[in-house]
């Protein structure tokens, strides 16, 4: 109920049931999780911990690319785009990584000027990537510096960055 509420804007409602989830069992991984994607304007030390613990509890789980992104987004934005691409390309590697996930790899690769790579890292799914960069920047929330390096590493290669 909570990732339902969250996904559909209603953050302060989503917090109050993934909480209740975590009290209702405390190792719920995605009750863990999806709090600070609620409630944080950046990602912060709070939820590389939250992602850690997380990942911890569901080494498997089917979310496990997401709590690998977010702290590439997090390292982005504390200036550490080599570390943030790391993140980024060990969370392509899991399940169901989708083209968010995919746009933030190819992004934080342009970053770093790893240009070719990025181009070729996302060749198969170049058309979702380019479509979803500009959604994904509308969808989370960035400090603006971290959006900027992630609007010009977009035009870099050649994504459509606007929502």
């Amino acid at each position: 109920m909570g990732r339902a509420l969250w996904l559909n804007g209603k953050q302060g409602e989503a917090v109050v049931e993934l909480q209740r989830s975590i009290e209702l069992s405390p190792n719920f991984a995605l009750g863990h999780y999806t709090p600070v994607s609620c409630t944080a304007k950046v990602v912060t030390a709070l939820g590389h911990r939250r992602d850690d613990y997380a990942r911890e509890l569901s080494p498997f789980d089917p979310l496990q690319f997401a709590m690998l992104a977010r702290p590439s987004v997090a390292h982005v934005s504390a200036w550490r785009a080599r570390r943030g691409r790391d993140w980024a390309v060990k969370a392509t590697g899991r399940p169901n990584a989708h083209a968010h996930i995919l746009a933030i790899a190819a992004q934080c690769l342009a970053l770093t000027h790893r240009r070719d790579e990025a181009s070729k890292f996302v060749a198969g799914s170049a058309i979702a990537c380019r479509r979803t960069t500009g959604r994904l920047l509308a969808r989370v929330s960035l400090r603006q510096h971290t959006e900027k390096l992630f609007r010009r590493s977009a035009r870099q290669i050649n994504f459509d960055s606007t929502p």
